[in-house]
């Protein structure tokens, strides 16, 4: 057995820019004969893929596995953060291994390397791991530091029937059924009108008039992909390359639905052009619907608000 714990320690100690490329040169040498297939790639979530009974894992005990212990508020029990670790995986009647790294700091890179006698089968698994990623159908992802975590206390948290239970005018919920599922539902008619189907809507009001509980109950009820921002702050990233970040994976998996809650503090003001770019410029966000919340609308640039193709719809 490779001597893995010597390979983190060495590895892990190099500069940054060094530190990918050595890791690759000392893989090959440790499992001589057998293929290598890295990735940083966010849509490769290997362990949402095991959650949800894709594959096998298990820790190999040859190795020492560094494993964080992180506390949930929201919970409030601890929860198992995966870093340093060599696995063994199971797949259609096939095992190899994957290596995960964590390298630079708490915002850092997770890079998964699968090592195994067939490429084929490395790629096909790969493919696999990034197909269910990619069709996210019922998935709620949280993009926070740069990457996308497949929620499913946020899923959970989805219920179609707590819509009925707000305290909404008959109007306004009409409105919001229509700006929501109907948009869903219209996307023949907006191909026969020559419209772009693409939707923001932008939610008014002060803390606790509903904003949040009607944003999960009609999410729920659009029946597609959503994915929750909580930052635009990433390790290696600038803020404006984040907000791109979130805008290729929205148009990856579309139709889905962006939430930006309390806008007017999420999005930083050197990322601001880049997110109006990304609403209304010249990529397509077809079937992409943007729903942001704001309790302190007056402080929102008026660059949002004043053209349509941004957030067409605002509601109070």
């Amino acid at each position: 057995m490779p001597n893995l714990t010597r390979f983190f320690r060495e590895v892990l100690a190099l500069p940054n820019d060094l530190l990918v490329y050595e890791a690759s040169l000392r893989l090959r040498d440790l499992f001589p004969g057998h293929h290598v297939l890295e990735t940083e790639d966010d849509d490769f979530a290997l362990l949402d893929f095991a959650d949800e009974g894709g594959c096998l894992l298990e820790l190999d005990g040859d190795a020492h596995a560094q494993i964080d212990t992180t506390w949930n508020p929201t919970d409030r029990r601890s929860e198992a953060v995966l870093r340093n670790a060599l696995l063994r995986v199971g797949w259609r009647g096939h095992e190899f291994r994957v290596l995960c790294l964590h390298y630079g700091g708490d915002c850092g890179t997770r890079r998964y390397t699968l090592v195994g006698p067939d490429p084929v089968i490395l790629e096909r698994f790969f493919a696999a791991v990034c197909r269910c990623e990619s069709d996210a159908i019922g998935r709620v992802l949280e993009y926070r530091r740069g990457g996308f975590v497949a929620d499913p206390k946020l899923r959970d948290a989805l219920d179609p029937a707590d819509f009925d239970r707000v305290h909404l005018s008959p109007e306004v919920r009409a409105r919001m059924l229509t700006d929501t599922v109907g948009f869903f539902a219209s996307e023949a008619t907006y191909r026969e009108v020559g419209a772009a189907w693409r939707r923001g809507i932008l939610l008014t009001g002060p803390p606790g008039n509903g904003k949040t509980r009607s944003i999960r109950s009609l999410v729920a009820r659009c029946g597609h992909p959503v994915i929750a921002v909580r930052d635009f702050a990433a390790w290696r990233m600038t803020p404006m390359e984040c907000v791109q970040k979130l805008f290729r994976r929205a148009r990856a998996i579309a139709p889905c639905t962006v939430v930006m809650e309390d806008l007017d503090s999420l999005v930083p003001k050197e990322a601001l052009a880049t997110l109006l770019n990304e609403l209304d410029g010249f990529a397509s966000n077809r079937g992409i619907l943007v729903i942001a919340t704001t309790n302190h609308p007056e402080k929102l640039d008026p660059a949002i608000l004043r053209r349509p193709s941004r957030f067409d719809r605002r509601i109070a």
